[in-house]
């Protein structure tokens, strides 16, 4: 995060869309950012796969820059 806060002036995360496989959940989602030394925009599309335990804790979080490899990485190609 310090990283993000380094290189960009404003950044947000937005949540698309939420899918639920098995213990998993996946989030696409969009990144809005702001150069800090630049002021130029950016916007792109990234994902998450989060892994949760019987017991509902998170066991591993995947942040994968391409949507499509997040869903394959769960059995999702579309």
């Amino acid at each position: 995060m310090r990283d993000l806060d380094e290189q960009f002036v404003e950044w947000a995360i937005n949540v698309d869309e939420l899918r639920h496989v098995r213990e998993t959940v996946v989030a696409t989602v969009t990144i809005n950012a702001r150069g800090r030394a630049s002021g130029a925009p950016l916007e792109f599309d990234a994902a998450s796969v989060f892994d949760f335990g019987s017991d509902h804790r998170l066991i591993r979080a995947h942040i994968y820059p391409d949507v499509e490899e997040a869903l394959k990485a769960v059995g999702l190609e579309e």
